[in-house]
């Protein structure tokens, strides 16, 4: 979990560095992993202001069956 905890904080450096504010996508190998990193990136994108942020958010809601994901993750981005 320490790994997996450095790697999330050093996300937004990546994100600025390579997305060239496009979509991009995120690979995790668990379940576990990709709620935690979807959770962190949820804060990091809604403390952020406007300009400092790399997407917009979603244009449509989107819809998810896990309750947690559909409440915190369905207005930032979309997990598939």
């Amino acid at each position: 979990m320490i790994a997996h905890t450095n790697i999330l904080f050093r996300l937004p450096e990546v994100i600025a560095k390579y997305s060239q504010r496009k979509p991009i996508i995120i690979f995790c190998f668990t379940r576990n992993s990709t709620v935690s990193t979807a959770k962190f990136l949820v804060n990091w994108w809604s403390t952020n202001s406007l300009k400092d942020k790399y997407w917009e958010a979603p244009r449509k809601e989107m819809a998810f069956i896990d309750n947690e994901i559909r409440s915190r993750f369905g207005s930032v981005f979309g997990i598939f």
